[in-house]
């Protein structure tokens, strides 16, 4: 059996990596590893940096700020999650 890896999977609620790749146009390659999320992190990371400078009207740099800042917040929850699993350094 495949292991889930997607951020919603991670904390219980049973949605397939290969949902994930469907929704949002995630590599296929990347369902089933660690790296689904932190392609996802990315992606919601340049989304953010576009919203906050289109619709906050942040410069670049403090829409980049802003968006790193929520970016790393929720790669560390990842990690604590896959720690919590025992999906680390496997």
């Amino acid at each position: 059996m495949r292991k889930n890896y997607n951020f919603m999977a991670l904390k219980g609620i049973e949605i397939d990596d290969s949902e994930y790749v469907d929704e949002y146009g995630i590599p296929p390659e990347l369902a089933y590893t660690p790296e689904l999320n932190y392609w996802m992190l990315n992606h919601v990371f340049t989304q953010n940096v576009k919203h906050f400078m289109d619709e906050e009207e942040m410069s670049e740099p403090e829409a980049v700020k802003k968006a790193s800042a929520i970016r790393d917040e929720k790669r560390a929850e990842v990690k604590e999650l896959m720690a919590s699993k025992g999906m680390l350094n496997k």
